[in-house]
């Protein structure tokens, strides 16, 4: 997703990208280092993908069709889906420490950690696939 000049705060493509990436993480530490503040209920963490595959479909379905007409909108929403992530892992991970019997911890500890590292192997391909598949489909916007 990128905006022009006027729509974009002024900012280069690669800039625009830079935000994206530092407002994303930014969101994942503000929620991460929160876990201790505000710990979310168990139905929550089934709630947190199911919002986080919504913002999936907006930035898809922005990507194609540009109908956010400014960047700042799309950096307010980066912002949320890093907080998403992070809230989930944190308050996961946190779950699993505090609830799971001290035999089974250090197994179920591994085993989210191995999930999530192919949740997100499996979606850094998955990207692949789907930006050059966008790219196709606007060439002129795409080069």
């Amino acid at each position: 997703m990128h905006f022009d000049c006027s729509h974009g705060f002024g900012l280069s493509l690669e800039s625009q990208f830079r935000w994206y990436m530092a407002l994303y993480q930014s969101g994942v530490f503000f929620s991460r280092t929160s876990v201790a503040i505000l710990k979310l209920p168990s139905f929550a963490l089934y709630f947190l993908p199911f919002l986080q595959c919504l913002n999936l479909a907006l930035f898809l379905i922005q990507s194609i069709y540009q109908f956010i007409p400014h960047i700042g909108i799309i950096f307010i929403l980066t912002f949320i889906e890093g907080i998403f992530g992070g809230a989930s892992y944190a308050n996961t991970f946190d779950r699993i420490h505090k609830e799971a019997s001290s035999q089974t911890r250090e197994f179920s500890l591994s085993i989210a950690s191995t999930g999530d590292s192919i949740g997100i192997s499996l979606a850094g391909f998955g990207s692949i696939i789907i930006h050059n598949y966008i790219c196709k489909l606007y060439p002129i916007l795409y080069p």
